[in-house]
């Protein structure tokens, strides 16, 4: 998988879905963070309080002021997530209505991006935001509640606010910000697999005006539960070092300037998150002309469990010199206020990890024949030493700003926003696949005359290097208007420039055992595409407030995301037009007594999707390729209440129905006599590729239903207090391609987390037991399909087992 940049993330993404969060200000019991949740304080508690959280605000913005917008939205505050046992991106996801997660970011109501053709070429589909600045990485919505752990998930196109790449939605982090008393809080907590976790986290002013904020966490997981390789020499599997630091410091230099620092710096080193492996095909061919089949007359051990994995080289993931700064400042005239949020952003990560999939380095060839052919299996000299030891690297250098600049007023009955909005990205990453004891790799020679053939000191048989240059311009403006007392009439509009290049280079070396090395890099074998898109997007809502209870609302909202590249070994069609979206949404938010809930219907008409779809090579490797679907539709139903009888009782609820449709898809290629998309990865060697016509399927990553319940139950025991909580979530079945083979259907499933906190009677110290997927459930997260030459064999990536933890966190 050439998933680079979120593959770096991929084993703390596993590893932080077991880890227990840590509230940093307790409240016993608290108020529940729905959609209709009643507004934070403003403020600074203590101790003391009940029934409320750390206040968390941002540039003047409240963590719930987005409850009064004409949008579907979803607040989850840290200390629900606490006694709710909801501690990751993946676990908040899943308790959130329309918004599902993969392994390439988060989709919402069906928009979101589908492939790990590479991380480089098409970016999210659903904005991400860290206290207003843009961020890539979605595993970082899921941060420590030690440092964060408020937040918001708003669905539908954010075309004036949150604008950058939401023609899905957005979702921001709110981390807590400096106290003005001195504040602190540590944790401790051990668990499955010698699992630890230490962390302190204070707060404090330093004088009338400033304050700071310090904390650090380390991580640790030793002994892999996810996996478990069935070679006893070379432990393997998921295993992970991680550490953390944050500092920030807040000021208010004159009574109208106000400024919020935060920088973090993280870093790890983690063993490979193995998943389950393909199916073994003993008889199998040569893998096209490139390498020997690892799996070519393998007799070893097989692993026949769910988790069980077979591989000869560990593994390792790494992340270093990675900083995020991020600037928050606001200024008040007096009749306006000017808000500023910037930053900038960098890593390098690193990793290797096996690629064959087996825990043999080679064999020695015979003369055993293919049954299925009927002859002999491989074209090597009997008795030579075939090399399957193939290891898989990456390296990635990257790095990202951006600014922006929003001015706010009112003037009697309009409210108004006007704004300036620019990114800078750049990224450098290459990836490798080679065979380490193969010396002759290294001096290859020259499949054609005039060929100049370059030293391969890596043992590559193939290289992948991206360049990738992305700017983002914008001006946007919004006006709120009164109607009357009643209703309100909300308007805005996003003008977006967007330029992206990209340089893309590969290398293949074919290996020849005991005959010859070539180096079969086609002649082209790099491409320098370039993007220069413009895109309207905006919104016209109608907010109808009959009593302080009712929400009503009507919007009409236009979505856009630039066009996107296909990167690394497709040098034609690489570039596909940009997304547009029209969406049209009607919601109610109610109150009734101890309900509180809301319920949105919508409706998306959607041009030029952007969908993978299969490609051959110039030397017939198959690798996933973005064509645009013309025409698509998305329509579906949300409802999420809460039930909070009394203060020590609280139940949340969600449910999500939604219907995709492609209604015009039959890419033609060129030159070809119909149209149809062909799905390379299962025509059969030799076998005639069939075009087809994909209108009328449903997209990829789409369950049609979608529940979750969670909550939790506070019994008082004298002076301190029990507080029982669980969440469980319901996902329907869903295919992870557009062409819906029974082979890339995901199952449905059903995941529980379950917390039991004891709370001291001051609530300065929490005893916390917790469990993720209580009922060890097998479930598959996604599935890829191998080569023509494997007979197509599926490998499952899975979901986390069950994970337990005992947590202790204190206050001070």
């Amino acid at each position: 998988m050439r998933n680079t940049a979120l593959r770096s993330s991929t084993a703390l993404a596993m590893l932080l879905t077991a880890l227990p969060a840590a509230a940093q200000v307790a409240v016993s019991p608290p108020t529940p963070p729905s959609s209709t949740a009643a507004p934070i304080p403003t403020g600074d508690q203590t101790a003391d309080d009940a029934q409320v959280i750390e206040s968390i605000v941002v540039t003047g913005s409240r963590f719930d002021e987005v409850l009064d917008q004409p949008t579907s939205v979803t607040l989850i505050d840290a200390e629900r997530r606490n006694l709710v046992s909801i501690n990751t991106t993946a676990q908040l996801v899943a308790i959130t209505p329309g918004i599902f997660l993969s392994e390439f970011g988060l989709n919402i109501r069906g928009v979101g991006r589908a492939t790990a053709t590479s991380t480089l070429g098409s970016e999210n589909s659903v904005a991400l935001y860290v206290n207003g600045f843009y961020n890539i990485d979605p595993n970082t919505i899921g941060e420590s509640t030690l440092f964060g752990g408020n937040v918001q998930f708003l669905r539908g196109p954010q075309g004036t606010r949150y604008g950058r790449d939401s023609i899905g939605g957005a979702a921001n982090l709110i981390a807590r910000s400096p106290t003005k008393e001195f504040r602190g809080e540590a944790v401790a907590a051990v668990g499955r697999g010698y699992f630890t976790n230490f962390g302190v986290n204070v707060s404090g002013p330093i004088s009338d005006r400033y304050g700071v904020r310090i904390g650090v966490q380390k991580f640790n997981q030793p002994d892999s539960y996810f996996s478990t390789n069935i070679v006893p020499s070379r432990p393997a599997g998921l295993a992970a070092n991680n550490f953390y630091v944050e500092f920030q410091f807040e000021g208010q230099p004159t009574d109208d300037l106000h400024f919020l620092l935060r920088s973090t710096h993280f870093s790890y080193d983690n063993k490979t998150a193995y998943t389950a492996p393909a199916r073994y095909d003993v008889n199998g061919a040569f893998q096209g002309p490139l390498v020997p089949n690892a799996q070519y007359q393998y007799s070893g051990p097989v692993p026949d469990a769910p988790r069980e994995i077979n591989v000869d080289v560990p593994g390792i993931d790494r992340l270093r010199n990675n900083m995020v700064h991020i600037l928050n400042a606001d200024y008040d005239f007096g009749g306006a206020k000017l808000f500023y949020v910037g930053g900038y952003a960098q890593y390098e990560s690193s990793g290797f990890s096996d690629f064959d999939a087996t825990s043999r380095s080679g064999y020695i060839a015979g003369t055993t024949t293919n049954p299925a052919t009927n002859t002999i299996a491989a074209p090597v000299v009997p008795g030579t030493f075939v090399s399957t030891n193939q290891v898989a690297s990456y390296l990635n250098d990257n790095h990202y700003y951006s600014h922006e600049l929003r001015l706010e007023g009112d003037v009697g009955k309009l409210r108004w926003i006007a704004g300036l909005y620019y990114l800078d990205m750049h990224y450098d990453e290459t990836y490798r696949q080679s065979l380490p004891d193969v010396a002759a790799l290294e001096t290859p020679t020259a499949q054609r005359a005039g060929q100049i053939v370059l030293p391969n000191p890596t043992r590559d048989f193939f290289r992948q290097r991206n360049l990738y240059d992305l700017q983002s311009k914008a001006v946007f403006a919004n006006a709120e208007y009164d109607v009357s007392d009643t209703l309100t009439l909300d308007v805005g509009a996003r003008h977006t420039w967007d330029s992206k290049e990209a340089l893309t280079n590969f290398r293949y070396v074919y290996y020849y055992p005991a005959a010859v090395t070539l180096d079969v890099t086609p002649v082209v074998n790099s491409v320098n595409p370039t993007i220069d898109n413009k895109g309207l997007t905006g919104h016209a809502s109608l907010i109808f407030r009959p009593s302080a209870s009712t929400n009503i609302f009507a919007t009409y909202s236009r979505g856009y995301k630039a066009g996107s590249f296909t990167l690394g070994d497709v040098v034609t069609n690489n570039v596909t037009k940009p997304e547009h979206l029209n969406a049209y949404e009607i919601g109610v938010r109610q109150k009734f007594g101890p309900f509180t809930g809301d319920l949105t219907g919508f409706y998306y008409d959607y041009r030029d999707l952007q969908v993978p779809i299969s490609a051959v090579t110039a030397i017939g490797a198959v690798v996933p390729q973005f064509t645009n679907a013309p025409r698509s539709r998305i329509y579906g139903l949300e409802a999420q209440a809460t039930w909070q009888p009394s203060a020590a009782l609280s139940i949340t609820a969600n449910y999500t129905y939604l219907n995709t449709r492609f209604l015009d898809f039959c890419p033609r290629a060129p030159g070809a006599a119909v149209c149809g998309a062909i799905d390379f990865t299962q025509t059969p060697v030799g076998g005639a590729p069939v075009p087809e016509n994909l209108a009328g399927r449903s997209l990829p990553r789409t369950p049609r239903n979608k529940a979750s319940l969670s909550g939790y139950y506070s019994i008082p025991t004298g002076n301190s207090a029990v507080i029982v909580g669980a969440s469980g979530v319901y996902t329907g079945p869903q295919y992870v391609n557009a062409f819906q083979r029974a082979n890339t259907r995901l199952d449905d499933f059903v995941v529980v987390n379950g917390t039991l906190t004891w709370r001291s009677a001051d609530n300065r110290l929490d005893i916390v037991a917790s469990v993720t997927n209580l009922f060890d459930t097998i479930y598959n997260t996604n599935v890829t399909i191998a080569s023509r030459a494997l007979g197509f064999a599926p490998t499952e990536f899975l979901g986390p087992p069950r994970f337990y933890s005992l947590t202790a966190r204190t206050r001070f």
